[in-house]
């Protein structure tokens, strides 16, 4: 199966324009970060990508900027469901033709420098996330703090496991949004501070999970590297100019 990865196409500050004729695929995999509001990026999608191919995409944090998680993310399968070309992977799984996908936002655990609590601190006060999203907007507005979305990612860290171990007669792709190995933090940010609300090092699930792809954004570079016998992907555009190595 021949599949168009993109993500982080981040339309809300750069224009961009599909490429013409789109890139000859079986599936268009998006791993996050389209357009702020859940529904709106599914839009996007339906309107632009899902008529020449299926596409199976996850939500990334800036989908749900001005958003709420809870509300945010029923717009979104609502949206998904009026499309049957379209699949939303919100701790959620589908299978076209013989690949089983998997996927969600996934979130970090706050744990790749090695001490959390620092981490979610810091991200509480420089990650836009926690003062953009909000957990819920009613009755009454609910913050999103790093706390929950280190809940979050402890969830869908435990689905995509169980998953994982459930036997497939097929081949298994992973799509995430945030980064699941260290092997996606860029040298030049090799001593930051918030590389934790980036990246989680899932490498213990990668290798006894053993899927054949997995998919993800986030950070503004592109990845192509191995975590035992699984092959991690990362085409994001990014803001302007931001990743020339870029693949549309």
């Amino acid at each position: 199966m021949r599949l168009w990865v993109i993500s982080d196409l981040h339309l809300e500050c750069d224009h961009f324009v599909m490429p013409d004729p789109l890139p000859e695929a079986d599936v268009c995999v998006v791993a996050g970060d389209i357009l702020p509001g859940p529904h709106i990026t599914l839009s996007y999608l339906q309107r632009f990508i899902s008529k020449h191919m299926p596409v199976v995409c996850t939500l990334g944090n800036h989908d749900y900027y001005s958003h709420s998680i809870t509300e945010g993310s029923e717009w979104a399968r609502k949206r998904a469901l009026k499309s049957k070309r379209v699949h939303l992977l919100d701790n959620s799984s589908v299978v076209v033709g013989d690949v089983r996908f998997l996927g969600c936002t996934l979130w970090t655990d706050y744990e790749l420098d090695g001490d959390a609590s620092y981490s979610m601190s810091v991200a509480s006060r420089q990650i836009s996330d926690h003062h953009r999203i909000l957990w819920r907007q009613l009755p009454e507005a609910v913050p999103f703090t790093p706390e929950r979305a280190r809940a979050l990612h402890m969830h869908s860290r435990d689905w995509l496991a169980g998953e994982l171990l459930k036997p497939f007669d097929g081949r298994t792709v992973v799509v995430t949004h945030h980064g699941p190995h260290p092997g996606s933090v860029h040298p030049r940010y090799e001593n930051s501070a918030v590389n934790g609300a980036f990246v989680s090092d899932l490498s213990s699930l990668i290798k006894a999970g053993r899927p054949d792809l997995w998919v993800h954004g986030h950070v503004h570079d592109t990845f192509d590297y191995r975590v035992g016998s699984t092959r991690v992907v990362a085409n994001p555009k990014g803001y302007r100019n931001e990743n020339p190595l870029f693949d549309p």
